[in-house]
């Protein structure tokens, strides 16, 4: 039976440790072998997490934002590293396991937790800029790289405001306020989880010293100078926010829907021009809708043009035209006339029919043909000979 490509990149659990043991033995460099297996885990990123795709140098980004922030974290495979470099605590006490269930679009609002809209946040500083370099004014590298190197923890604390910073064992945190109903289920949006990373960075910069004025009439909700080779807080806000705007930092919302583009747009025009009411000299400029909000839609490759992303294709090679299940497959890749999927031959015609039949009803229940397409295609099976034993 054919490997699907999700086992085929794959890399099981203790891989790496037996890997690197059999690499010592026969004299090849670590180095190599953990480069190699990083490529793996990045293409296993792409193929298992919905909503993000590779670019030409085998990075994964998010090449729809909305698809992203719809799955849990539990099944990406960055779960694990954003947890060790990130520690999450509520009230001051270590958060474990986050609970989740898909879609979270779907999720009760009482089980889309502060902690796991944290997650959520920091899983798209994750994967957002990674690869990318210079387009961040104040640092060389990436957002995640950045706070990484400032902070090693965010705890979110009941009926707070934001602010830097707090200490635990030695290790720098921000904290964050809990919210309400009607914020978290905001922030199962793009517009909200952007704001909420905007206020991390904003909080995190704090640690390198900058503190706020009240130049603006806003008692400490200030910044005295907009200076880009030396950006504040409420700085690195509208930078952040500009960025998404431009397509600077692409999250693929300009894949979304026309309606969804312009709620974005709005949204990350008003923050930006917010932002730079809270300076008093030398303000940043007053932005505009650029010509293509959010830069370029880059589709993930579909090779057999049948509307599934390869990376969750599992069916490839589908006749052009064919109905197809979110898996890539259509109903004759599922059920072959030549054989069982899983290998073997038909009993005989009947059998095959039945299997035509059983796929047909699945695919009507799902809403991919209608009644007259079941009909249409069961009877096509009756009228062929597959199953058939030779004379």
């Amino acid at each position: 039976m054919r490997k699907t490509s999700q086992e085929l990149n794959r890399v099981p659990v203790g891989f790496l440790g037996s890997m690197t043991r059999r690499a010592s033995q026969i004299q090849i460099p670590i180095s190599l072998i953990t480069a190699l297996l990083c490529l793996l885990l990045a293409n296993d990123a792409a193929a298992l997490v919905p909503g993000l795709a590779l670019d030409s140098s085998g990075n994964p980004f998010i090449a729809n934002i909305q698809l992203f922030l719809d799955t849990c974290p539990a099944g990406d495979p960055a779960l694990t590293q954003i947890r060790s470099d990130f520690q999450i605590r509520r009230n001051g006490v270590l958060v474990g396991d986050i609970p989740c269930s898909e879609p979270i679009s779907q999720l009760p609002v009482s089980q889309y937790t502060d902690e796991l809209i944290l997650l959520q946040g920091l899983r798209v500083i994750y994967y957002m800029d990674r690869g990318k370099s210079g387009h961040l004014p104040w640092t060389a590298g990436t957002l995640y790289d950045w706070m990484k190197s400032k902070i090693q923890g965010i705890d979110i604390i009941d009926g707070s405001l934001s602010f830097c910073c707090l200490q635990f064992g030695g290790k720098t945190y921000i904290g964050v306020g809990s919210q309400d109903d009607f914020n978290r289920d905001f922030d199962r949006m793009w517009e909200g989880i952007s704001g909420n990373i905007e206020l991390y960075a904003h909080e995190t910069r704090h640690v390198d010293g900058f503190g706020h004025t009240s130049c603006c009439g806003l008692p400490d909700g200030c910044d005295q100078t907009y200076d880009q080779s030396n950006l504040s807080p409420y700085g690195i806000q509208w930078w952040l926010a500009k960025s998404w705007l431009m397509g600077d930092i692409n999250v693929g919302f300009s894949c979304l829907s026309q309606n969804r583009i312009q709620d974005i747009v709005s949204w990350h025009l008003a923050s930006a021009n917010l932002y730079s009411a809270r300076f008093c000299d030398n303000k940043p400029p007053l932005l505009a809708i650029p010509l293509f909000p959010g830069g370029q839609c880059f589709t993930a490759p579909d090779v057999d043009n049948d509307g599934v992303p390869d990376s969750l294709d599992l069916c490839p090679d589908t006749r052009p035209g064919a109905v197809v299940n979110a898996e890539g497959c259509s109903i004759d890749q599922l059920v072959p006339c030549d054989g069982l999927a899983s290998g073997g031959t038909w009993k005989n015609h009947g059998q095959y029919v039945r299997a035509i039949a059983e796929m047909s009803d699945e695919f009507r229940a799902q809403g991919l043909i209608c009644e007259d397409q079941r009909n249409d295609i069961i009877s096509n099976a009756a009228g062929s000979k597959c199953g058939s034993k030779a004379r």
